[in-house]
């Protein structure tokens, strides 16, 4: 085994200023949005789409994407692996539950059958609750322009830096 690269999308699927999240009912995976690899000949928007209709159901279009993270993730059947995280501002398209269940009878790596019991949270509640690292770009959903670069080392160390809890990136037992 050695270091392999994977690209993956994500979905922010935002309705009303709330974002779809789900939890599987039959084991604890923490919350998390819908996701998953890119196959073979698809753009990234392409398999973002895909992975939303698969794992929630909903038919939706791509508002923007919104930035990459690159993680670096350890498989025991594959090793090291360095993962580069795309994330995407979806639109739902046609008429929405508050909550739903849907169930992905084979996903396409072959696995299923999947349950992921969804729900609308506010956007920063859902940053809030985000397992996995999966919140780490909520923020670029219309939020302001950041503050501008400090000019020098010295207003570089002058600026206060604030400090947010972070999640452990695996499910608590």
């Amino acid at each position: 085994t050695g270091t392999g690269k994977a690209a993956r999308v994500y979905a922010y699927v935002v309705c009303d200023g709330r974002v779809a999240v789900f939890d599987h009912p039959d084991h604890d995976a923490g919350v998390q949005v819908p996701g998953g690899g890119v196959e073979a000949g698809e753009t990234l928007a392409e398999a973002v789409v895909r992975e939303v209709r698969e794992e929630s159901g909903l038919d939706c279009e791509v508002v923007a994407h919104l930035g990459r993270r690159r993680r670096h993730a350890w498989y025991p059947d594959v090793g090291a692996v360095d993962v580069v995280r795309h994330y995407f501002q979806l639109r739902p398209l046609g008429p929405l539950a508050e909550r739903w269940t849907w169930v992905e009878r084979q996903s396409s790596d072959g696995s299923g059958p999947h349950e992921f019991a969804f729900r609308w949270l506010p956007v920063a509640e859902a940053a809030q609750v985000l397992d996995f690292g999966f919140g780490e770009m909520l923020g670029a959903l219309g939020a302001p322009s950041p503050p501008p670069r400090p000019r020098s080392l010295r207003a570089l160390r002058s600026r206060s830096i604030p400090t947010t809890p972070t999640r452990r990136p695996w499910p608590r037992r």
